[in-house]
Parts: structure tokens; C-alpha cells; sequence
């Protein structure tokens, strides 16, 4: 025979039980929450659409060493090249938006595929800005022997040869040719473009005067400068770098336009949390601020140029404006 007096006790021990046992997992439940709540709580991926061994990799594979320090997290280099940049990008922009997804853009991927390619593979729209790194200038060299000292020179020098000079890049379309149909536009001259397949086609022509001058980063024009074979006249700068304080800037000289070169930065996906760009930002200008990173740069002929995600995003509009007004102009476009 069952107990009346019985039956309402064990419901009463088993919600005795119950709330016990939420109490003891409660302080348990809230340690975990907080663990996967705290940013970074597992190694963050870095994508870098480039090959390995290339520039952008190297300046990548700087950056990640400095963040365990920094952000308390390993940075794992991804390399995802092709497509001049598309298959990396577009990787990122269909990761989630959570800071451990990360891309080391350049010029290229927000400036000149956006203009130069009908379709694209991603939307520049879905990169969140996070910190601008570095700036690699572009120099305005001359063949040691052309008859000029200075731009005003040279403009005055192509005005009397119409269409006589002309310059060389590494292929239409490149950040070499719009730079010089940059400057061709300011200056309101007549130059001829000549394309070359690689550097090392181009570098012989330029030095014996088969081809005049050309726009390219410091860095690959350096030895030829040094050697004489070569004459700097400006950098397409905004401001004087700290290798080449002697040399003026584009702008300086009347030409506030001719304001391209290549450039880096690091992008999340767009609906990132604020909180975490922010931080991620930090961690990056830090660490350029770090000799075995950012002091590394400047003999390279690279300046160490950081950028807030506000900066990074005025300035890459800027530049986009800049790039789809040349391109437009020249008729500049990828086949």
C-alpha cells in the first residue's frame, strides 16, 4: 500500500536536487561562456593571395611572428595565390566574420581588380578595413643620360618631342603603366607607353636609353640609382619618405594626382565586430612599431605606414577614385 504522506516528498527531493545541481554547474557554464567569448581564443588565419616567397608573404610572415606576444594567439600564413589576387580575397569575404579570418590586401585587390576586371570574384564591399601597414613608393627614374634635371625639365622635354619619350612598366594595365598615365594626364603631355613581359626584359632597355623612364618601387630601381645608371626625379608620395628625404614628392611639384604605389593593408570580413577590429588594428600598428618588423622596411625602400580602420577606408576610396578615373581615361584594361 502506497503512503499518502510520501508522495508529495519525493518531488520535493527531486527539485531539491535539480536546483543543486544548476547551482553547482551554473559557475561552470559562465567559465565556458567566458572562455569562447574572450578574443582570440584559438590561432588566427592570415590569407595572403600571393605565393610564398613573394614581398607581400615575407612582410605576412613578419607580422604573424609578433602576435603571439601581442595578442596572446599563434597567426597562421595561408597562402591562396591565383587570379591577381581574386582566390584569396574571395576566400576571406566568404569566411565568418569573427576577427580569426584575416586578409593582407594590397592595391591590387581594392583599387585596380575593382576596375580593371568586368567580374570579379568578390565584392570589395565585404572587406572590413583594419589597418593600413605599409606604403612601397613608386619613383620617377630616368635613363642616366636623358637630358633633364628635375620634372619640370622633363615636362618641358616631352612638350617639344610630343609622343617622343616614353615609358616603360611591366605590363598594361599594371600600377607602373597607370602611374605614368597619371603623370601623362597631369602634366598634360605626350609619352609613349611600352610594356615589357618582366623586370628583367625592362631594366636593360631603361639603363642603355632604348626606353626613357619609368614609374617603379624604390626597392627594385635601388641598385640602378646607386650605381648612377639611373636618375631619381620625385617619388608619388603624399609626403617625403624617410630613405629618400632629398627627393620631392609628385604633389610638391604640382601634380597632387600622381599619387600612386603600391600598398598594404590588412582586411577582415565585413561584420566583423568593432571591438575586434579594433583590438586586431592595434596589435598591427604595434607591431610595426617593433624593430624586427617595421624597422625592417625602411632599408628595404618600404615605409611603415599605419592606418586606423577609418584612415584605411578614406584612403582606399580615395585611391579607387583615383584608379578608376585613370583607367577610364587611358582606356587601360586586362584582357
Amino acid at each position: 500500500m502506497k503512503h499518502p504522506a510520501s508522495s508529495p516528498a519525493r518531488p520535493l527531493r527531486a527539485r531539491l536536487a535539480a536546483t543543486l545541481a544548476l547551482a553547482i554547474a551554473a559557475p561552470l557554464f559562465a567559465s565556458t561562456a567566458t572562455a569562447q567569448d574572450k578574443f582570440p581564443g584559438k590561432p588566427i588565419t592570415l590569407v595572403v593571395p600571393y605565393a610564398a616567397g613573394t614581398g607581400t608573404d615575407a612582410l605576412g610572415r613578419r607580422l604573424a611572428t609578433a602576435m603571439p606576444a601581442l595578442l596572446g594567439q599563434q597567426m597562421v600564413v595561408d597562402n591562396k595565390a591565383g587570379a591577381s589576387a581574386q582566390i584569396g580575397t574571395q576566400a576571406v569575404t566568404r569566411s565568418a566574420p569573427d576577427g580569426y579570418t584575416l586578409l593582407l590586401g594590397t592595391d591590387q585587390v581594392v583599387c585596380f581588380n575593382p576596375v580593371l576586371f568586368k567580374t570579379l570574384s568578390y565584392n570589395v564591399r565585404d572587406l572590413q578595413p583594419v589597418a593600413g601597414l605599409t606604403l612601397h613608393p613608386y619613383i620617377l627614374a630616368v635613363n642616366a643620360d636623358l637630358p633633364v634635371k628635375s620634372v619640370a625639365d622633363l615636362v618641358a622635354l616631352a612638350k617639344s618631342k610630343p609622343g617622343q619619350l616614353s615609358f616603360a612598366s611591366t605590363g598594361v594595365a599594371t600600377s607602373a603603366h597607370l602611374t605614368g598615365e597619371l603623370f601623362k594626364q597631369e602634366a598634360k603631355i605626350e609619352m609613349t607607353h611600352v610594356p615589357y613581359q618582366s623586370p628583367a626584359q625592362l631594366f636593360p632597355d631603361l639603363i642603355e636609353g632604348r626606353v626613357h623612364l619609368m614609374f617603379y618601387p624604390y626597392q627594385q630601381l635601388k641598385p640602378y640609382i646607386d650605381s648612377g645608371k639611373l636618375k631619381v626625379l620625385a617619388s608619388t608620395t603624399e609626403k617625403r619618405t624617410s630613405f629618400l628625404p632629398n627627393v620631392p614628392t609628385m604633389p610638391e611639384l604640382g601634380f597632387p594626382r600622381t599619387v600612386l604605389g603600391a600598398w598594404l593593408s590588412i582586411y577582415a570580413p565585413a561584420g566583423t565586430p568593432a571591438d575586434r577590429v579594433a583590438m586586431l588594428s592595434e596589435a598591427f600598428r604595434k607591431a610595426l612599431e617593433m624593430p624586427d618588423v617595421g624597422g625592417t622596411l625602411s632599408p628595404q625602400g618600404v615605409e611603415p605606414r599605419y592606418r586606423n580602420p577609418a584612415e584605411l577606408a578614406a584612403y582606399g576610396n580615395a585611391q579607387l577614385e583615383v584608379c578608376r578615373d585613370v583607367v577610364r581615361i587611358s582606356g587601360a584594361k586586362i584582357e
